[in-house]
């Protein structure tokens, strides 16, 4: 179980709290009022079909390809069991790995009916829906909510399901190579490491060229905790998901629950309007889906990304040229967070100028740094120091 620096005092809206109920209650309607916050500034009706999206996948998809969820065998589902770590955390159900583990000969078949179930009627179960989630202290004063992370944790036997799910979904993505190339996050065989070591060859193919480089690192605000229901369904339909799997997805997104759990009090249930799932399998997955695109409609960038962190940069003689590059594609990016329902983090956002020392000393005193702007509602991106 994830427990780091449990608070015993919480300053919220100016107030001292002290009881452990009323601080788990707290933590719960920050967790979850936190990203509401984002989606009141993003209520603009999204009419989008995402063209750039259709026509990337049907240059890859043939024509009459669907994804259908494959019934479980009790085979895959023994095997899941057995392998379990008895010392997994437990969810809101207190079903725990060790008892599912010790007994997974006699449970199987059961649990291969329920999942089986699950996928021919296209509903997942409501139990395995709800997440206990724990405060987990990330830095500064532990008094302050914002300066925690929620860490969920979801039914272990939902994890089974998942698995599966996710198993097929990949084969179909990997098969007909539908995950762009620049994304490196949840995937076999690419790592923080090998998204680096791509990025900074680049770079640096670019300043022995004699070129100086300008990178803005993208921060995207709550990212997965943002996704939009309805637009995750619309771009799975796009990526060849037959009506029926979609049906079993949109059971699986919505209508989900969590309570935060703290020194063994926990708090009342709140519904999640959005996101895809924390602690899941399947949401880091579905979040790759998600964000697939947002490279497509750039004009003079490259891209490379890791889940949500992304990079943009491109290179050029005049620093004047490559700010105008940056700033229109960089207001591109503006626009589909737009039409996603994304929000982008100004401050953890940044702007770089690169290029070999001597480059850079001979660029006039005024060309020297960059400026960034996405849009007259996003404040100028942080500069940072040249390299």
């Amino acid at each position: 179980m994830v427990i780091n620096h449990s608070p015993n005092i919480l300053k919220v809206d100016g107030k001292i709290i002290t009881d452990t109920r009323d601080i788990v209650e707290a933590f719960n309607k920050y967790f979850i009022e936190v990203c509401q916050t984002y989606l009141v500034n993003n209520q603009h009706n999204n009419c989008d079909t995402f063209p750039e999206v259709r026509k990337y996948v049907n240059a890859k998809l043939p024509q009459g390809e669907t994804f259908n969820i494959p019934r479980v065998t009790e085979q895959y589902v023994l095997k899941y069991l057995q392998s379990l770590d008895p010392n997994k955390a437990t969810g809101l159900d207190e079903i725990s790995a060790h008892v599912l583990k010790i007994s997974a000969i006699e449970i199987t078949p059961s649990i291969t009916r329920i999942i089986n179930q699950s996928i021919d009627t296209d509903v997942f179960p409501c139990n395995w829906k709800e997440a206990k989630v724990i405060p987990s202290f990330k830095t500064e004063s532990r008094h302050d909510l914002s300066n925690y992370r929620p860490i969920a944790i979801l039914p272990i036997l939902s994890k089974i399901i998942e698995k599966h799910v996710h198993l097929a979904l990949s084969k179909h993505l990997n098969k007909f190579d539908l995950l762009r190339n620049t994304q490196s996050g949840f995937r076999e065989k690419h790592s923080c490491e090998t998204a680096l070591l791509k990025v900074v060859d680049q770079w640096m193919e670019s300043i022995d060229k004699g070129y100086i480089l300008g990178t803005v690192f993208l921060d995207l605000s709550k990212a997965f905790d943002l996704v939009n229901h309805e637009i995750m369904v619309t771009k799975l339909r796009i990526y060849g998901v037959s009506s029926k799997a979609i049906n079993w997805f949109k059971s699986y997104l919505v209508n989900r629950s969590q309570c935060t759990y703290l020194n063994g009090v926990l708090s009342s249930s709140r519904r999640i309007a959005c996101g895809v799932p924390q602690g899941s399998i399947l949401g880091p997955l579905l979040f790759l889906i998600y964000i697939n695109d947002i490279d497509l409609t750039l004009e003079y960038c490259s891209a490379d990304m890791y889940a949500d962190d992304t990079t943009f940069y491109a290179s050029d003689t005049s620093t004047i040229n490559l700010n105008n590059k940056l700033q229109r594609d960089m207001e591109k990016v503006s626009a589909w967070c737009d039409r996603n329902k994304m929000a982008i983090n100004t401050t953890k956002t940044k702007v770089l100028l690169m290029g070999s020392g001597q480059r850079l000393a001979s660029l006039p005193d005024n060309a020297n740094t960059l400026s960034v702007t996405l849009g007259a509602k996003f404040s100028r991106l942080s500069n940072m120091k040249n390299y």
